[in-house]
Formats: structure tokens, C-alpha cells, sequence
């Protein structure tokens, strides 16, 4: 099975969207990572079933930002490294990509540096362990306030499997 361009990964992904909205039914947004569209595309689907008023919004690391590129019809051209590496996808789903077009009005991006931030801000307010890529969506928020100021938004955050070596550089370098 695909891990993101898949239908039943992307059927799969959209019931924590579901979750999110049997816990607050009155989210204005919900911002989600995004490597190849997988867990997106099934959060679209299911907010535009059961809330089409609700605003998904996309995050990716600058480094690897090939669904912000498919939404401005530019070439892919991911590279290097990323502490975001589960969402470091060089290229967006064939599935999932249309499915995004349709339901999310933009892609954004995000620094490696707010992404750090972000990691290291959930460890340091909400006492969780969390790898980049589950990171991005909360470095967005950071990075862009105006964007959410008054707004009730869910944070999709994905995945806690970040090395141990690379979360000791995130925290002293957060230290310095």
C-alpha cells in the first residue's frame, strides 16, 4: 500500500479529522502537514462532509515544499536535509494532489528554524515529543500569527518518531 497516494490511506487519515470535529464541532481551521497529501486530502474530504465551512490549511519545511510548487504549477524541487523528514517528499500525490486543488484554497511554508522552534515549544509548553513534520503545523501558526489571530484552530500533529540525537541539537541549539 501507498503510504499517502492510496485510497484507503487517504479514507484512513480523514477520520482524525472526524475526531477533531466530535471534540470541537465549532473549529474555524484545521492545519495539517503535508509530505505527499495523504492526511490532507483525508482531511478534506471529511470536513467537506461533515463541516464545508471548515478551512484546512496545508503546511510544509521550505525544504521540500512540492505541494506548495504542484499549487503554483512549478516544477518539484525538493532537497536537502530537513528536520521535517516524514513529510520530505520530492514529489505530491497523483491522487492526492487534485483532491487538495479542490478543497484547499493555499499551501504554505514553513523555516527550518520555526519548525525547531515549534518542536521545541511543544516540549516546552505541552510536554510532548514531536518529529517535524508533526511540528509544521504549530511553526505556521508562530510564523504567521495574523493569519490565525481570533480564530479557533486544531492543530494536526503528526508523529513522534524524531531521533534522539537530533532532538538534543533542536533543544541546545533552542538553549542558545
Amino acid at each position: 500500500i501507498h503510504p499517502y497516494d492510496d485510497p484507503r490511506v487517504i479514507a484512513g487519515q480523514g477520520t482524525a479529522t472526524m475526531e477533531f470535529l466530535e471534540d470541537v464541532p465549532d473549529l474555524d481551521a484545521i492545519v495539517v502537514p503535508i509530505g505527499g497529501g495523504g492526511l490532507a486530502a483525508g482531511c478534506c474530504i471529511a470536513a467537506a462532509a461533515l463541516n464545508p465551512d471548515l478551512e484546512i490549511v496545508g503546511v510544509q519545511a521550505d525544504a521540500y515544499p512540492s505541494m506548495y510548487q504542484a499549487f503554483r504549477a512549478e516544477p518539484p524541487h525538493g532537497k536537502g536535509a530537513t528536520i521535517a523528514d516524514g513529510i520530505a517528499v520530492k514529489e505530491p500525490g497523483a491522487i492526492t494532489t487534485p483532491i487538495l486543488k479542490a478543497h484547499m484554497k493555499d499551501v504554505a511554508v514553513v523555516r527550518e528554524a520555526d519548525i525547531e522552534s515549534a518542536v521545541q515549544g511543544m516540549i516546552d509548553v505541552q510536554r510532548l515529543i514531536v518529529e517535524g513534520s508533526g511540528a509544521v503545523p504549530l511553526a505556521l501558526v508562530l510564523a504567521e500569527p495574523e493569519r490565525f489571530n481570533g480564530r479557533k484552530i486544531g492543530l494536526m500533529v503528526s508523529g513522534g518518531n524524531i531521533d534522539s540525537r537530533l532532538l538534543s541539537s533542536v533543544l541546545m541549539r533552542g538553549l542558545v
